[in-house]
């Protein structure tokens, strides 16, 4: 969809926050689908142990890399089955990656926005504060 330049009274327009665009847009939609095998597991409810699953590809992809490499030097002509093995655990390594993005995207996000209304608040209270007329205390003699 297209902005307009300017509002109908001459005012710009509104160009909608891409933050709160990326925000609203589920996130499965912004992952393509895997054309692999899925090699992750996924919990009944849904959810993925990300660190755990891509430690395990990616000790799984360090072991396929070696047989790899063994079947070149041993018999060359045999390359093709560890070579499609590699190439199916790496799919699933940038897989888990890029489903793994919008929840590391949030992180940083949700930490600055509540820096952000920390120091919003804390001077509103200075800002009170100074408004307030200052009320000297008399000594007794």
């Amino acid at each position: 969809m297209p902005y307009e330049r300017e509002g109908p009274t001459g005012t710009p327009a509104a160009v909608p926050n891409a933050l709160a665009l990326a925000l609203s847009q589920p996130h499965e939609e912004l992952v393509p689908p895997l054309s692999t095998q899925a090699l992750y597991q996924q919990r009944p409810d849904g959810t993925i142990d990300f660190k755990g699953e891509l430690r395990r590809l990616s000790a799984e992809l360090l072991f396929m890399f070696l047989e790899l490499l063994k079947t070149v030097v041993e018999e060359p002509g045999r390359y093709a089955q560890p070579l499609t093995s590699v190439n199916v655990l790496l799919s699933n390594l940038v897989q888990l990656c890029n489903m793994l993005r919008p929840y590391q995207a949030r992180g940083p996000l949700a930490s600055w926005t509540l820096k952000r209304a920390t120091a919003l608040v804390l001077a509103a209270l200075l800002l009170s504060a100074a408004n307030e007329p200052v009320r000297l205390r008399s000594r007794s003699p």
